[in-house]
Formats: structure tokens, C-alpha cells, sequence
């Protein structure tokens, strides 16, 4: 196997012109490709075995001074993800305007997506893996993978939603 470096947005139109026999890609640029194969597309499902988050991230400082700053931020995100579950064609013509989308490509692509607040066990095995990871490959000069529940602040989701929070402690 040969690894080719391009640009994410022209991988759709690198398998389509041969210049490349597959691509690893994400969305939108996943669907682009599938629609300028069409029949002749091959996506192996990943689904069940890749899950993307998002993450926020505060200094301690600011958590410990601020607790209810980030609870008020918490329940502003749950908000928005029961908007989501109610209002499903708005959602997606705010996603699809604010990121600048076709519409049509968010709609076939948004059933891929679970929206949802919360704090489990795959977060802190996502990490620790990463962190052998980097160890085994030399990226730190580490050697311990650290205890990631030292860097976890759970007070905030604790407060807005403790159900969210299946993490073993």
C-alpha cells in the first residue's frame, strides 16, 4: 500500500478521477464521494467500530472558580440536543447554513450522528489507548499511561444531568 497525501476536500474527486483506488474520509466528503461514484461506491461501515466526540476542555482554576458558569454551559448544550431530538429539518438547515453544507448532504448523513451529553468508560479507554499510543511510538517521553480521572471535573454534569455520567470511579 501506498499512503498519498492530498487535501481532504479533493479525496472525493481523487477516487473518482483514479487517481487514488481508496480513501479514509469523514463527512461531508464521505457522502461527496459516494455520490460521485454512485454504483460503483464501496463504503466499508465504520459505524460500530469509530466514534468521534467532542470534548470540552476548562484550566481547573476556572472550573474550581466558576462551577456554575459551566453547569449554566451544560445545560445550554443539553438544551440544544433536546432542540435537536424535537426539531430535526431545522437542526439540519442550521447545521447545513452555519457550516456552509448542501442541505441534502446533512440529511442523508445525519442519522450517523447521536446527539448527546455525556461522560462514559470508552472516553477514558479512548485516552488511554492514545496514551500507549504515544508512549510505544516515542511522541512523550513518558512512560506511565496517567490516571485520566484526575483530569476529569464531573461537578458540572453532576449538577445538570448526573444520569449522563456512567464513568467508573
Amino acid at each position: 500500500m501506498e499512503l498519498i497525501n492530498i487535501k481532504t476536500a479533493d479525496l472525493p474527486v481523487s477516487l473518482q478521477n483514479n487517481e487514488v483506488d481508496a480513501i479514509s474520509v469523514w463527512e461531508p466528503f464521505a457522502h461527496e464521494a459516494k455520490q460521485l461514484l454512485q454504483d460503483k461506491a464501496i463504503e466499508l461501515p465504520c459505524g460500530e467500530i469509530y466514534r468521534t466526540t467532542f470534548n470540552f476542555a476548562v484550566m481547573k482554576g476556572f472550573a474550581k472558580d466558576h462551577p456554575e458558569t459551566l453547569q449554566n454551559f451544560l445545560r445550554a448544550v443539553d438544551n440544544a440536543v433536546t432542540f435537536i431530538r424535537n426539531n430535526k429539518e431545522k437542526s439540519q438547515a442550521i447545521v447545513a447554513t452555519s457550516l456552509n453544507l448542501d442541505e441534502e448532504n446533512v440529511k442523508a448523513i445525519w442519522d450517523d450522528y447521536v446527539f448527546e451529553i455525556f461522560l462514559d468508560q470508552s472516553l477514558l479507554l479512548s485516552w488511554e489507548d492514545i496514551a500507549r499510543w504515544a508512549i510505544k511510538n516515542k511522541f512523550t517521553d513518558k512512560t506511565k499511561v496517567p490516571n485520566y480521572l484526575n483530569f476529569i471535573y464531573l461537578g458540572g454534569l453532576e449538577a445538570v444531568k448526573p444520569e449522563a455520567i456512567t464513568i467508573i470511579r
